[in-house]
């Protein structure tokens, strides 16, 4: 796939499937107080989660509680380990500046401890990046020179990155 910014283009794909009958899932709701716990075992399940490919995690947290989303690709009673994937909503917009400290504070203490274990990829996927992250230098020299050769070739007029308002744009990483 070629990605401009929050646009692609599918030049082509591979189709691989495993058939999953047997899945365990459980959804849970936390009330506010209960946040520094729920955080502290994000870090915990974050330093851990590199080692088993079938666990997912949804971290939702609103200001009156925490939703928690758990998923394992096995039939099982209740798995050890999660990968997760957070979200934060708010409906006040006067709240973005909090809101957005405290989730790059997590991520950060989240890198912070991957790092620390030496179980930290430099890669930063676009999908999991904040606005203030910029992922695209994460592909390195080589991935990034053949964004470049496969935006001149299927998006010569720039279309792609002239009419996209936000995201991250490879032509904003070519002009630095």
């Amino acid at each position: 796939m070629l990605m401009f910014g929050e646009t692609g283009i599918v030049t082509k794909f591979d189709l691989y499937t495993t058939a999953q009958d047997r899945v365990w899932s459980e959804l849970n709701q936390y009330a506010a107080a209960q946040m520094p716990q729920l955080l502290a075992a994000l870090v915990e399940y974050e330093g851990a989660a590199e080692q088993d490919g079938k666990a997912g995690l949804v971290f939702s947290p609103t200001s009156n509680l925490t939703t928690v989303g758990l998923l394992y690709a096995a039939s099982t009673v209740r798995p050890n380990i999660f990968r997760f994937t957070s979200v934060a909503q708010w409906s006040d917009g006067a709240h973005d500046k909090v809101a957005h400290a405290a989730v790059s504070s997590l991520g950060q203490k989240v890198t912070d401890l991957a790092w620390s274990r030496n179980l930290s990829l430099p890669f930063l996927n676009p999908n999991d990046a904040t606005f203030s992250q910029n992922p695209l230098p994460s592909f390195g020299p080589d991935g990034l020179a053949r964004l470049k050769a496969a935006s001149v070739r299927y998006d010569p007029l720039r279309v792609f990155q002239s009419l996209q308002n936000g995201g991250f744009l490879l032509s904003r990483i070519l002009e630095e």
